[in-house]
């Protein structure tokens, strides 16, 4: 499964994913489905974030896709499955 350099500085930075749908006033589920390809970030949503994690990266470096080590089939995930690949995450970081 790839994930947007985005999702590993969210993590990397200790934002609440709450907390960034709520900037960019979605919800949370929205959030998660960009997150994971399914739906595109606007142009506004990929500046504010930007804005708030306060990072030198490029738009284009900050959502670039990559895939994090090891294998990953992708299938339809629940709530539960996507805090566990959250974690696998937080241990590769």
């Amino acid at each position: 499964m790839k994930f947007h350099i985005l999702f590993f500085e969210i993590i990397k930075k200790k934002y609440p994913k709450t907390y960034i749908a709520h900037q960019l006033k979605i919800s949370y589920s929205a959030l998660l489905r960009k997150f994971l390809g399914k739906t595109d970030f606007k142009l506004q949503e990929a500046i504010k974030i930007k804005e708030i994690l306060g990072t030198d990266m490029s738009l284009e470096e900050l959502f670039r896709w990559e895939e994090p080590e090891g294998k990953a089939k992708r299938r339809k995930k629940s709530k539960k499955k996507i805090n566990k690949i959250e974690s696998y995450i937080r241990g590769k970081l």
